[in-house]
Order: structure tokens, then C-alpha cells, then sequence
């Protein structure tokens, strides 16, 4: 699966697209981000408008993707959660630990401030 990207300055948008639900969709786009991150890339941003569904195993890529900008001292953001997947996230309590924003333009902001 090819996942695609842009840069923003110096933040770097990772598009999601369909369902994250394990497999080798949600296998690329951790990968992806995971190299985006080896490049210098520390402010990233998933773009989650065009995801149609996210199980556990796409919560688990998300905090991945999440760990792994942590520890290289970067930010993980999403933008543009369905209303399934911000429930997903409040009830598990992980929309304590990801920030997300309603476009991928309110998070790039968001690096701004």
C-alpha cells in the first residue's frame, strides 16, 4: 500500500484512508510514519477524514505512531476524526493522551502556537 503524505512547512500530513483495522493498511501507514520520523520530520499530523472505521488493532498502530514520535521528541496529532472514532477514543480515554482537531488545518495551526 503506497500511504500517501505532504509537507506543511515543517509538519509533515500523513493521509489515512478506508478502514484501519490491522492488515497491511495500517502496517504502512505506521511504517511510513516511522520513516518520516528517521528523515527529521517531529511534527506530524494523521489525516483521519477519509478513514470509514478504526478497531483496536488501528488504536494500536495510532499509539505506535504516537510512541514513536514521542520518543524521537516530536508531536503526534490527528486531524478530522469521525464521531465513531472520537468515541472510540473517549472511551478508551486516549483522547487524554492524543490532541485532535476537527481539519487538518486546525492541527498544522496548532504547531504554530
Amino acid at each position: 500500500m503506497n500511504v500517501k503524505y505532504k509537507t506543511v512547512g515543517d509538519v509533515v500530513v500523513v493521509v489515512a484512508k478506508g478502514k484501519l483495522m490491522g492488515g497491511p493498511e495500517t502496517n504502512a501507514c505506521h511504517v511510513k510514519i516511522k520513516n518520516l520520523i528517521a528523515e527529521g520530520y517531529k511534527k506530524v499530523v494523521v489525516d483521519m477524514t477519509h478513514v470509514d472505521w478504526v478497531n483496536s488493532m488501528g488504536i494500536g498502530m495510532m499509539i505506535a505512531c504516537y510512541t514513536s514520535c514521542k520518543n524521537a521528541g516530536g508531536h503526534f496529532k490527528i486531524a478530522g476524526p469521525s464521531e465513531k472514532t472520537i468515541s472510540i477514543l473517549d472511551m478508551t480515554k486516549l483522547s487524554t493522551v492524543f490532541k485532535w482537531y476537527d481539519n487538518v488545518e486546525q492541527a498544522i495551526a496548532s504547531y504554530q502556537q
